[in-house]
């Protein structure tokens, strides 16, 4: 019987994984080592390997590719926040042309 067949399993897989990692980490971490994390399901596995076809790893920062070809960088929460109030601050401010 595989450890996951268990509920104590399932419980002990759970508590291994890390939910303060950001949205993307997953298919991150799949570019960088080739291999899924211990507690990926099947179904986590084969949506990990789809996602992965619409995304780019250049020089450790992870990109989604848009239709129109531009790359599109993926940032955490914290970092999107940062982003945002920084547009909002800037010359333009929060409105533009009105």
């Amino acid at each position: 019987m595989k450890k996951l067949d268990t509920i104590e399993g399932m419980i002990e897989a759970l508590g291994q994984r890390d939910d303060r990692n950001p949205w993307y980490y997953d298919i991150k971490n799949y570019f960088e080592t080739g291999n899924f994390l211990p507690y990926a399901s099947s179904d986590d596995r084969y949506t990990v390997r789809s996602n992965a076809l619409k995304f780019m790893l250049l020089g450790g920062m992870l990109y989604k590719k848009s239709f129109q070809g531009m790359l599109l960088r993926c940032v955490d929460n914290d970092e999107a926040t940062k982003i945002q109030n920084e547009d909002n601050n800037s010359v333009c401010g929060r409105h533009i042309n009105g």
